[in-house]
């Protein structure tokens, strides 16, 4: 299964379902051939993983849609083929790590490139939350037909989610509709502050479209519940602000592990 994911709006659009034993970049390529596939939107910027490198492809499709590519370095892989001119980038992280990335785009800057690489992290939280929490790990099928609708169906079951919960947003009185990754973010960013480890923008990058299992399981529990205003103000509300440690403490349903 091949799925795409907006990183801009955070949520997944579409997924590909291909039974027999295929590289990636080939599936890719047949899923261009949809009538209503998201891979030929003009001006677009594709955020891809190594596997998907093919320089005479991607050279094509920025003549025929401008399309930009931001990928990991290959080794053993010549740079500048055809009329397209391929950029190397390189970033050196704050703990000494360095990174390269590859990209068919002479004008995004390098920041820019290696923060729009490190937002594919926001589509992995997305196959997390598809595998483990909506229970996709394995396909309830063999058929395309099935996995497909199975695919569809998580796809479905995340953005009415994302709407519900921007929607009561505001009904509950929060300036975010779910602020549970806040803690993990501000210690990032006393590491960036006071240490010199730390990525400032994986610090300073809080928009996660991460659903946490607490809704999962809240939404599931109370699915056939009354709707009521004041029953989400004592149930889910405090699911979705932070938790600290003396929260978790002092929970009604004892210690928690």
């Amino acid at each position: 299964m091949l799925s795409h994911f907006d990183l801009r709006a955070g949520i997944p659009l579409a997924a590909t379902i291909q039974t027999q034993s295929m590289g990636e970049i080939l599936v890719f390529k047949q899923d261009e051939l949809a009538a209503n596939s998201w891979l030929r939107v003009r001006n677009a910027i594709h955020v891809v993983d190594r596997a998907f490198i093919d320089t005479r492809y991607w050279n094509q499709r920025f003549r025929t849609y401008r399309s930009t590519v931001i990928t990991r370095m290959k080794s053993m892989m010549t740079l500048n083929q055809g009329d397209v001119h391929w950029r190397l980038v390189g970033f050196l992280c704050p703990d000494g790590e360095e990174y390269e990335y590859l990209i068919n785009d002479l004008t995004l800057e390098p920041g820019v490139i290696a923060f729009l690489y490190h937002r594919r992290w926001d589509k992995e939280k997305y196959y997390d939350t598809f595998k483990n929490d909506l229970a996709g790990a394995k396909a309830w099928g063999k058929s395309p037909i099935a996995i497909e609708q199975q695919a569809l169906m998580g796809i479905a079951t995340v953005l009415l989610t994302r709407l519900f919960l921007q929607r009561r947003q505001k009904d509950l009185q929060l300036e975010k509709p779910d602020s549970t990754q806040d803690r993990k973010h501000q210690i990032k960013q006393d590491q960036t502050y006071f240490s010199s480890v730390g990525i400032a923008y994986r610090a300073f990058w809080t928009q996660l479209s991460k659903i946490t299992k607490q809704v999962w399981r809240f939404l599931k529990s109370c699915f056939l519940q009354e709707h009521r205003l004041a029953f989400y103000q004592r149930q889910l509300k405090p699911l979705l602000l932070v938790f600290d440690d003396l929260k978790l403490e002092n929970c009604c349903c004892g210690p928690c592990w």
